[in-house]
């Protein structure tokens, strides 16, 4: 049950954010695939039961920061090194995004919900 609660919790705080990029992050799927961009939402449950996975494992908000950080490097430079059109600049903002989700996640956590 620890990963569903933790998969709630970092959709919760990762939908501001993604409408706050949605802008650009529309720009950059429309350069990368020529065309807008088509959502698939239940694609993104098993990337946050993934996410709520991993935030198990963390034992401090520094190692889910760099839990987190690592997850979205993987996903963005995999990205930056396949997509020639997917902006580095995008791919460095969400890495970092990753790692203060997922810190933020563990800190919220283990205040609320422990």
């Amino acid at each position: 049950m620890d990963i569903a609660k933790n998969a709630a919790l970092i959709l919760a705080l990762d939908l501001p954010w993604l409408y706050a990029i949605s802008g650009w992050a529309g720009d950059v799927v429309k350069e990368v695939q020529g065309g807008p961009l088509a959502l698939r939402g239940w694609a993104a449950l098993p990337v946050y039961i993934a996410l709520g996975y991993i935030l198990t494992k963390a034992k401090s908000p520094k190692e889910a920061f760099f839990m987190g950080l690592a997850t979205y490097v993987v996903y963005d430079f995999t990205a930056v090194s396949i997509f020639k059109n997917y902006p580095l600049s995008f791919a460095a903002m969400d890495s970092v995004w990753g790692g203060v989700l997922m810190a933020a996640a563990f800190w919220l956590k283990e205040k609320f919900l422990s």
